[in-house]
């Protein structure tokens, strides 16, 4: 017998344990236990070896991906579809941040500024996929995970938002559109909440 316990997000789940005479049961929790391990490597590392770090959160999301195709009826919620594959799509996200974090820290990303609009983009999209798993009533992800999560992803999203409106429009003065640019400046506002 193979016996799996639940992530102890919820203290309602606080020893709740699966046990099966079951090797896709075994491989399954294996795999989820190698993407947290992944992601947790990735937050040890994120200071001192970026490339690890994204490396690491890219290989988080490969096990958190494959779980969700291929293991679709686990009596486990850790190990459920929906749920692996709302774990992919946040270290998918994670790791577009950590890629986009690094050009914005690099030595000057208003000479980039199309580019990090367009890699701020697709974070944005990243953490709003994320958010559309909570707002779904379908999925289970609603009452899956840390109760932090879904702020979380929730101010990324509009943050995220925000820096690519933001950049945008740098991008559109650079190329003396100065109304447009305005635009987006107001926008990048809203989306923070500061209008």
């Amino acid at each position: 017998h193979f016996t799996w316990y639940e992530a102890e997000y919820d203290t309602a789940l606080k020893g709740q344990k699966y046990s099966q005479y079951n090797v896709i049961l075994e491989k399954s929790c294996i795999l989820y236990n190698i993407g947290a391990l992944l992601t947790e490597l990735a937050s040890d590392k994120v200071n001192k070896d970026y490339k690890a770090s994204l490396n690491c959160l890219l290989n988080a999301v490969a096990c958190f991906e494959y779980l969700s195709e291929n293991f679709l009826n686990s009596p486990s919620l850790d190990l459920r579809a929906d749920n692996t594959k709302f774990l992919a799509e946040l270290c998918h996200a994670q790791a577009q941040e950590l890629f986009l974090l690094k050009l914005i820290n690099g030595p000057d990303p208003i000479k980039q500024a199309s580019l990090v609009s367009k890699l701020s983009y697709a974070a944005a999209s990243f953490y709003e996929t994320c958010h559309g798993f909570f707002e779904d009533e379908d999925e289970e992800v609603r009452d899956y995970g840390d109760v932090k999560w879904r702020p979380l992803v929730t101010c990324k999203m509009f943050f995220f938002k925000a820096v690519t409106a933001y950049y945008y429009a740098v991008a559109l003065e650079q190329q003396n559109k100065h109304g447009e640019s305005l635009a987006f400046l107001n926008l990048a506002g809203d989306y923070l909440g500061l209008s």
